[in-house]
């Protein structure tokens, strides 16, 4: 789900950067923003930029929305790129997967079923939140 997340942030980043210009939208989507170009906390960034400095009451009244979504990347680069411990998935009973942090030392960062059930919640939320500023900016249904 938080491809969708990232799509809807590349669409109103383009949108901002070339509304008047269906050409120029198309090709920032296509050549900048829904690809491996820009990694989704540039995007973030750029848009958590963008709602402060143009819709902060948009921010006020969704005071976790930006620090949801740094959440959200967190998790997502922990679940894309960080190896698990296999050890752990042959255990009966197994309630949580350790997955591996080296960074100088060896870490093991614990996800459960609680922690993924959270991490759900919050890309709804904050893509219902999205969706929301994006009708209401953009005049999209």
């Amino acid at each position: 789900m938080h491809y969708i997340l990232e799509r809807a942030i590349d669409h109103y980043l383009s949108w901002y950067f070339a509304s008047n210009d269906p050409l120029k939208y198309e090709e920032l989507i296509l050549l900048i923003f829904a690809n491996e170009r820009i990694s989704f906390e540039s995007k973030r960034q750029i848009f958590t930029f963008l709602l402060k400095k143009h819709h902060d009451p948009f921010l006020i009244k969704n005071p976790n929305l930006i620090k949801d979504l740094i959440y959200i990347i967190e998790q997502r680069n922990i679940l894309a790129h960080y190896d698990y411990d296999s050890d752990e998935l042959t255990k009966d009973g197994l309630t949580q997967i350790n997955f591996v942090k080296y960074k100088n030392t060896l870490d093991f960062i614990p996800i459960d079923s609680k922690k993924l059930k959270d991490l759900r919640r919050k890309i709804d939320t904050s893509l219902v939140l999205i969706a929301d500023f994006m009708r209401n900016e953009m005049g999209i249904e």
